[in-house]
């Protein structure tokens, strides 16, 4: 486009130099009774006029690719440059692993729902048993427990534990909380799905590529002051599925709004009240203990949860 303006503004300038030179040497341009151009002089005239808007349109021309390549410059230069701030972040991407996880959750049962009423009766009578024998028949101990300002831990003790004619209050004893994390920038199709489930039924669910086989431990505790059964969940490699097959490191997930649903529909009601999640590079993972640092308890909101960089344990790197 530049050569070709070139030419052009220079034939235009040649032909209003000649246009100019003919005018000055040519005879007959001008009618010598009335003094106005003749049909030579038009010509003459026009060939100038047509010379100049050549290499003026010419010279715009060039003023318009000017600047258009400057602004394409100036595109490439920015891209560049974004394409350099975002290597330390796939370094640290690559650092910060997505998987192997872990779920750290707990959810609560109210003991009155109609399918608990009866196992929460049935243990109530077992736990004031218990408490009245260890307190020598203490008559502090009321036989509804609701002086009672703890939490009992009935994982440790299988006699307090849902038998199988309790068979709804068995529920209580498993999980298969499903966690959707979509980013709501992406295509809302772009979903990531981890359940926290049995090992037994891993291999029944088809799955995105596994970094290890699932663990799961659950303990269960009442609290007859509140009536409520509290599950609390640590389910390590949880089953992965979904669309999003791009996100690969924890670096991903801050931003994501989280929501929570049962992976396998039973007839309890329940709520969620915690959910943290702790990766290969926190210190405890794989470990028996459900503790975090101060700060990764993701904050739960009926509405669903927005993932933080505090959620991860990578605010520091983000500070950078």
């Amino acid at each position: 486009m530049f050569i070709v303006a070139e030419i052009i503004k220079f034939l235009g300038a040649v032909l209003a130099a000649s246009a100019a030179v003919a005018g000055v040497y040519l005879d007959g341009t001008k009618s010598i009774e009335s003094g106005r151009l003749t049909r030579r002089g038009r010509i003459v005239v026009g060939s100038a006029i047509t010379g100049v808007i050549l290499s003026g349109s010419a010279q715009v021309v060039q003023m318009i690719d000017s600047r258009a390549s400057a602004e394409a410059t100036r595109l490439r230069n920015e891209e560049t440059a974004a394409r350099l701030e975002r290597i330390p972040r796939l370094i640290a991407r690559q650092n910060y692993p997505l998987e192997p996880l872990e779920l750290l959750l707990s959810v609560e049962y109210s003991m009155d729902q109609p399918q608990l009423k009866a196992y929460a009766e049935r243990l109530q009578k077992d736990v004031v048993k218990y408490l009245r024998h260890s307190r020598g028949n203490d008559a502090s101990t009321s036989d509804d427990l609701a002086n009672e300002d703890v939490e009992f831990n009935i994982s440790n003790s299988p006699e307090w534990l849902p038998t199988q004619e309790e068979s709804s209050a068995r529920d209580l004893m498993e999980d298969n909380t499903a966690f959707v994390l979509v980013s709501p920038d992406q295509d809302k199709t772009a979903v990531l799905r981890f359940m926290s489930t049995s090992a037994d039924i891993q291999d029944a669910i088809v799955t995105m590529p596994k970094h290890g086989d699932i663990k799961q431990h659950i303990e269960l505790r009442a609290d007859y002051k509140r009536r409520i059964f509290t599950k609390v969940v640590r389910c390590e490699n949880p089953v992965r599925t979904g669309s999003d097959i791009t996100s690969f490191s924890a670096l991903d997930l801050i931003g994501k709004t989280v929501s929570w649903e049962d992976g396998v529909v039973t007839n309890l009601k329940w709520t969620l009240v915690s959910l943290a999640l702790r990766f290969s590079y926190d210190y405890g993972f794989g470990q028996n203990f459900n503790q975090l640092p101060p700060g990764r308890d993701i904050m739960i909101k009926p509405s669903g949860a927005v993932i933080e960089a505090e959620d991860v344990g990578l605010e520091f790197l983000l500070k950078k």
